[in-house]
């Protein structure tokens, strides 16, 4: 089922790739569970970040106007781009897998980056630390190496955090 909060991109009329929204620009530096979650992801990004075969792009932003005429903003991960394959990898890094990411991937991000990046195919990753089971509306198979990854599925791969 999808999250409460969560609320798809469908009926996209425009996307722009754009800088980080002043909105996002924050100066306290966050603590506790946001602190660790954000620290893992950085820890996460720096590893795809050398993978060979991807150009990496952490936390790109797009805003886009929908049917209704509002604006809103999305930010994936990590969005990774494979020149030779013509693949688009879009990450969602969760400390603990929650059911919003397989969400976030498919129902917002890869819409955006469809409309943006029209003839290349798109591939979804979910990366946690922990793992934890619950009901999605597709299958998401575990991928132990990138090479795992395929165009048009969403997998899920465990990476340990590292205090």
């Amino acid at each position: 089922m999808r999250p409460k909060s969560f609320i798809p991109a469908k009926y996209i009329r425009e996307v722009f790739w754009v800088e980080t929204p002043q909105f996002a620009c924050t100066v306290k530096k966050p603590t506790g569970v946001k602190g660790k979650g954000l620290r893992y992801e950085a820890q996460v990004c720096e590893k795809l970040d050398k993978l060979p075969e991807w150009v990496g792009i952490q936390g790109p932003w797009f805003k886009f106007t929908d049917h209704r005429g509002s604006h809103r903003y999305a930010q994936p991960d990590w969005m990774g781009l494979n020149w030779e394959r013509g693949i688009v990898l879009l990450v969602e890094i969760k400390l603990s897998r929650v059911p919003k990411a397989w969400y976030q991937l498919n129902e917002l991000y890869s819409p955006l980056v469809r409309h943006v990046l029209g003839s290349w195919d798109i591939a979804c990753l979910e990366i946690a630390n922990k793992v934890t089971h619950f009901n999605l509306p597709k299958e998401v198979k575990m991928a132990h190496t990138f090479e795992h990854i395929k165009p048009g599925e969403t997998r899920f791969m465990q990476v340990p955090y590292e205090p």
